[in-house]
């Protein structure tokens, strides 16, 4: 719906939104294993603040390094378009490899001394395929063919 004034078309305002009072309560269709519940609720208990903002946030691979990792114990790292392995646009397979193992390998010493071990992960955008792997077959996800 669209209003006239001037000779112009402007939209219609939109309704004002009610705040929700209470969130959406969902249920899994996989149960709660109380074993899981109790060993994410003792390590959770035993991190750091900065360990948890560390494990919160994800850096693009452009802006992050090994040593941010062991350091700040980042969790995940986001690979996003247009970023390749040492910013080569043609970076093989094995660039590739050897980038995330470098990366796998500063977040498991960053836990060497605690007594538990939180497992580094890779984020891809690729909704458009896989196009950041020089001579990768382009294929879009099912998520892309959606949008």
């Amino acid at each position: 719906m669209t209003t006239v004034t001037d000779g112009a078309r402007k939209p219609a305002p939109l309704p004002a939104l009610r705040p929700l009072s209470e969130w959406p309560r969902l249920t899994s269709a996989i149960p709660r294993d109380a074993e899981v519940e109790r060993r994410v609720a003792e390590i959770l208990g035993q991190l750091t603040l900065q360990e948890k903002v560390g494990q919160m946030i994800q850096p693009e691979l452009a802006e992050l390094t090994c040593e941010d990792v062991r350091e700040y114990r980042i969790g995940s790292a986001l690979n996003g378009a247009g970023i390749w392995p040492g910013g080569k646009r043609h970076a093989s397979v094995a660039d590739w490899v050897e980038t995330i193992d470098r990366f796998w390998t500063a977040a498991e010493e960053a836990w060497r001394d605690r007594p538990f071990r939180i497992p580094f992960m890779w984020a891809t955008d690729a909704v458009h395929g896989h196009n950041n792997v020089h001579g990768a077959t382009i294929f879009p996800h099912n998520l892309g063919l959606g949008a």
